[in-house]
């Protein structure tokens, strides 16, 4: 055994501690331990990421990436309550009611036999608001209620190997289109190792894995050439999230014309098959949706600096005015973005997502950690490593639940989106020197 490899298995051992801390020990109330801790799993992965780089079996390094996440199976998610959301409405969901008509707050009083919905009720975070989650997330959630039989925590298995399921598929799109990129393979450890994504989805239960998933079968596709198939699965991801909706200008554009309507027909049919039943949620689960426009506000960048020129000005917060605003310019340069000229390079789709997703993310009110990670998924195949490093520092942002009720810092904004702006200055200059050369498309 070479000393590589036992320096692999020490690191992957410790790896393994780290994450044990994370999802069992270290609540996100708990702000200090929880960024040492993290950021030593952060420094470990990235160091088993170089020892693959230097001859570390990747193939070994991806099957501790699953154990990792196999790890995490009956731990209760200790950074996100969406969980108890995803229970409450899939017990409805299996019991015939409409998720989206009443809210868990007018709904509580139905249910004075079964503890486990109180339960559920008390650790919901929005228990006031309309449900949002799509139709199709909301089958899932119905599997796991039905399955857990008022057990709390075989729900939360059921969901959970959902998403490591899905985290095979999207281990195996990335490896696919590394390949096809000519980008080294053990690329996929930055994305399977990342202890942002193992939390995250593995852990805290977020549908942006299977997001992904769908995201990187609908890129797949695209450079096979099956445009039907391309755009039946980026509805998919649109019907899972919502924002992929975003990336379809994008993929039109790539399009070649002949296939243009293939990928719109099939689109169409999977997007219409999959949301057909909002037409019965009511107004509020469009308005719940409005409330992310707003009042929600959270880890912002561009809009937390408009906001403080608000309260010099104005003397208030002026989200009401500046968040639809701020959405309006997000649509307006994802367009232009969309449909600027056409690149001659073989990436040149994944870099105009990588745009759109930047404009998303600088321009919107609400950035969770784990909205970064289907953009993560993406940079994988080009050199841009801004996402890379955003997944270490966005981790910052749980600092703001160390407080009762939760509170912002100035100084880990700061921070965080000090360390984001570099990365990108870095992307650019690297990105102004790297040779146009021919377009893979439909």
């Amino acid at each position: 055994m070479t000393l590589s490899k036992v320096e692999a298995y020490g690191y992957a051992a410790l790896y393994a501690v780290g994450i044990v801390t994370l999802g069992y020990l270290l609540p996100r109330t708990a702000t200090i331990p929880l960024f040492l801790v993290f950021g030593g799993c952060f420094i470990l992965f990235w160091r088993l990421y170089q020892l693959s780089v230097k001859g570390v079996d990747w193939k070994l390094l991806l099957f501790s990436a699953i154990l990792l996440r196999l790890v995490l199976l009956f731990s209760i998610p200790p950074w996100s309550e969406d969980y108890a959301r995803f229970l409450w409405d899939g017990h409805l969901v299996s019991k015939g009611l409409n998720p989206y008509v009443h809210t868990p707050e007018e709904m509580l009083a139905a249910f004075p036999t079964e503890a486990w919905m109180n339960d559920l009720y008390q650790v919901m975070n929005s228990p006031q608001y309309h449900s949002v989650y799509p139709p199709v997330n909301q089958l899932l959630f119905a599997l796991a209620a039905a399955v857990s039989k008022g057990d709390l925590l075989v729900g939360v298995v059921v969901i959970r190997l959902a998403l490591i399921f899905f985290e095979l598929l999207t281990f195996y799109l990335i490896y696919q289109l590394l390949r096809h990129y000519r980008q080294p393979v053990e690329k996929i450890l930055l994305y399977a190792l990342n202890p942002l994504v193992i939390m995250e989805i593995a852990g805290n239960l977020h549908f942006e894995g299977i997001m992904l998933s769908l995201l990187l079968a609908a890129i797949y596709y695209w450079v096979s050439n099956r445009s039907a198939a391309s755009g039946a699965s980026l509805a998919a991801a649109t019907a899972i999230k919502l924002s992929p909706l975003m990336l379809f200008p994008a993929f039109l554009h790539h399009v070649r014309k002949r296939a243009w309507w293939q990928f719109v027909i099939a689109a169409g049919v999977v997007l219409v098959c999959c949301l057909a039943p909002l037409a019965y949620a009511g107004p509020g689960y469009f308005q719940s949706l409005g409330l992310y426009s707003d009042i929600f506000e959270f880890n912002a960048s561009v809009y937390y600096l408009i906001r403080q020129f608000g309260y010099w000005t104005v003397g208030y917060n002026t989200i009401a005015i500046w968040g639809p605003a701020l959405k309006l310019l997000a649509v307006v340069l994802i367009l232009i973005a969309s449909f600027w000229k056409h690149s001659s390079r073989p990436d040149g789709l994944l870099e105009r997502l990588l745009v759109i997703y930047w404009i998303y993310f600088l321009l919107n009110t609400v950035v969770h950690p784990w909205y970064i990670i289907p953009a993560l998924g993406i940079s994988l195949f080009t050199e841009r490593k801004g996402f890379i490093i955003w997944s270490l520092t966005i981790i910052l942002s749980y600092h703001a639940y160390g407080h009762s009720p939760y509170l912002e810092s100035g100084w880990f904004l700061w921070l965080e989106y000090g360390a984001v702006a570099f990365a990108l200055w870095k992307d650019y200059i690297a990105h102004r020197h790297q040779p146009e050369n021919g377009q893979v498309s439909l």
